[in-house]
């Protein structure tokens, strides 16, 4: 790989890290501020909005957690794969093997590259399913609290 070409990858992996890891404080954050908006209250059946967007943004940790794991596979594929294709690895008895080997490696690391774009999306899909139930629970309960002003 040429220089350029790694530089290139290493700003791209680092954007990458920096946008999931931005997703994973967004979520923490929200998960807070949505605990203490309830820390005095007792619990009531106008809370399940909230309760669910907890439980969004819980599975939008969860996959951006699952999706690091995974970019560190295709990591650790890539060093594997590196080694196969030099003749390298500790388990190549014989140079015949090298192409096999490799086209195994690359619908394994495939497989895997699909598992992490498919965890962000996930993800950053969750982030946004719990800010749409958090603001729906805003939003009933402002309502709420106008019925009760009105019936007064």
């Amino acid at each position: 790989m040429a220089e350029t070409e790694l530089e290139v990858y290493r700003q791209s992996r680092q954007g990458q890290d920096k946008y999931t890891y931005f997703l994973l404080a967004a979520v923490g954050a929200s998960i807070a501020f949505a605990l203490t908006q309830t820390k005095n209250q007792a619990l009531e059946a106008s809370h399940w909005p909230l309760g669910l967007a907890v439980l969004s943004w819980a599975a939008s940790f969860f996959m951006g957690c699952r999706r690091l794991h995974a970019f560190e596979a295709v990591l650790n594929l890539n060093q594997q794969l590196i080694k196969v294709q030099k003749g390298t690895h500790e388990l190549l008895e014989h140079p015949a093997e090298i192409p096999i080997a490799a086209e195994a490696m690359k619908r394994h690391l495939d497989a895997e590259n699909d598992k992490v774009g498919s965890r962000g999306r996930w993800q950053f899909r969750f982030l946004l399913l719990g800010a749409v139930l958090y603001i729906g629970w805003h939003i009933w309960e402002m309502y709420l609290r106008a019925a009760q002003v009105v019936q007064t």
